[in-house]
């Protein structure tokens, strides 16, 4: 398994409600790009920039029913790519022992980052979907941009992507 770091969020106001988190290995180049919800891209920026909101967000009060637990989040592990759909597993250390809890990867990166641990990337989940990570931002964004452009219209539904 590969260690990896959040490494940016890209938006764009023609996706509507969608990111990118791009996670970067730890030790090597590579970059894997997940397609999130734009609600979770702001609750890893929120993590991101230990941002504390007025109220407990979802991933507060998940972080807070775990700790009462007496458990804690001791690494997260993005594990396989299938039709397209990322999955992961939150593995917690619990008075029960070693838990391991289905997750979506932006749910896990939410929590990793509120309990400092470590995000894990199988390495066939990389092998299929990285990116070279020598990129620049601009780089990465116009990539993005190419990419929006080869989506037919209709694909957005009712999305106008022309304003």
């Amino acid at each position: 398994m590969i260690q990896a770091a959040v490494t940016g969020i890209y938006t764009d106001p023609r996706l509507g409600t969608t990111a990118v988190v791009m996670l970067s290995e730890v030790h090597g180049k590579r970059v894997l790009p997940i397609w999130i919800e734009m609600n979770l891209a702001l609750a890893i920026s929120i993590e991101l920039l230990n941002d504390k909101p007025k109220r407990p967000l979802a991933h507060d009060l998940i972080a807070t029913v775990i700790r009462k637990l007496r458990a804690r989040v001791v690494r997260v592990v993005i594990s396989d790519l299938r039709d397209s759909v990322y999955y992961a597993q939150v593995l917690l250390e619990s008075p029960a022992g070693l838990l391991e809890i289905d997750a979506r990867p932006s749910d896990s990166i939410v929590l990793a980052l509120k309990f400092k641990a470590p995000i894990l990337i199988e390495e066939q989940v990389f092998e299929k979907r990285a990116k070279d990570g020598s990129k620049s931002d601009e780089d990465w964004a116009q990539e993005l941009r190419d990419r929006l452009q080869q989506i037919p219209p209709e694909e957005f539904g009712s999305f106008n992507l022309d304003s």
